[in-house]
């Protein structure tokens, strides 16, 4: 038997032309195309793209870092709040996937972008129960929570966590 990618087809009219219109494709196609137009910075295009693979191709392997891709360019675009809710499915759809720690991590990031001190500490607070940080990621998650209990007015706690990232 002969396993392959599951593929979406849609049969239509082309209302400009009069003519059928016809379109199929599939979650790697999806990909790469979204890809392609990131490279392209055109983050835009290339989210609404990512999307699309993980509404219609969500059980795949391919939509765990669809999304995580999504969030990337919404990040590139400078709309944080829009990407910390694309990382923040990441963790919570796919905590398995490897790209849940990164998306923990960037949500967080993102969240301080925007002021968000409280949920960016909070975000942080869960990262570092994660049993997966390198000490390299172990060493930021630290540092930035000192930073967002800062921004908190929290000294103690802001040096309690700069103390412990060193």
């Amino acid at each position: 038997s002969i396993e392959m990618e599951d593929m979406h087809i849609i049969v239509g009219k082309n209302a400009q032309a009069g003519q059928d219109d016809f379109e199929a494709y599939d979650a790697p196609t999806l990909f790469r195309e979204a890809d392609a137009l990131f490279e392209a910075d055109k983050f835009a295009d290339a989210a609404q793209k990512y999307e699309k693979l993980v509404v219609e191709f969500t059980d795949t392997a391919w939509a765990p870092p669809a999304l995580f891709n999504a969030a990337l360019s919404y990040e590139a675009l400078g709309r944080y709040g829009d990407a910390s809710d694309r990382y923040k499915r990441v963790v919570a759809l796919f905590p398995a996937s490897k790209n849940a720690k990164d998306a923990a991590l960037r949500q967080a990031a993102c969240l301080a972008e925007v002021g968000q001190w409280v949920q960016s500490a909070e975000a942080l607070a869960q990262v570092e129960k994660r049993d997966d940080l390198t000490l390299a990621d172990r060493m930021e998650t630290m540092a930035r929570h000192g930073l967002a209990l800062f921004e908190l007015k929290d000294q103690s706690g802001a040096e309690a966590k700069f103390q412990q990232s060193l």
